[in-house]
């Protein structure tokens, strides 16, 4: 690999280049898992592709049985769902999907923090919904649009995901504390 003058520097997955501190920041371990759920088979493909490129861990389905099987199967952090619904209903919807997703998490024995969502769909479909949401919670995203946003929308749903706290349990194992710290 050539590390000229004029090559950049590469990125990790998280996107922060090699020796740039940020305190406060959680590292993460794993890939972010993205389900991407959609009946168009190639923007399955472009997402699946261009996600897998960024490092992430992508899943794909084309109906939402499908989409259950997989999560029983798999771990999921983000859904993309493209959803072809009248748009005041995209973002019900999702979240609904996402429901019966964490569920299916939760029957397998899994311990997660719920599931984000990314909400796309054509631009013809979106008419004002798409810029209506664009301030709110969950905007709706052209599926075509550019794919910085979407990945974007995909880093903020999973940074935003929290595992609720467990009753009773420490922040570290007892094995893991120095004696005297408490």
């Amino acid at each position: 690999m050539n590390s000229g003058p004029d090559t950049p520097d590469p990125q990790p997955p998280g996107g922060v280049p090699p020796g740039e501190e940020r305190r406060g920041h959680v590292v993460r371990l794993l890939p972010i898992s993205v389900l991407v759920l959609s009946g168009d088979r190639y923007f399955r493909a472009a997402a699946t592709m261009l996600l897998s490129r960024r490092g992430c861990s992508v899943l794909s389905a084309a109906e939402e049985r499908e989409a259950h099987e997989q999560a029983l199967l798999a771990y999921v952090d983000v859904l993309v769902v493209e959803l072809a619904a009248p748009a005041t209903d995209h973002v019900r919807r999702a979240r609904a999907i996402a429901a019966r997703i964490d569920a299916a998490g939760s029957a397998a024995g899994r311990r997660v923090a719920p599931v984000g969502v990314v909400v796309v769909g054509e631009p013809e479909d979106l008419g004002d919904a798409g810029d209506a949401a664009a301030g709110s919670e969950q905007p709706v995203l052209d599926k075509w649009g550019p794919f910085e946003r979407l990945y974007q929308a995909i880093s903020e749903r999973d940074r935003a995901r929290r595992l609720p706290p467990v009753a009773g349990a420490a922040a570290w194992p007892a094995s893991a504390r120095r004696a005297g710290s408490g």
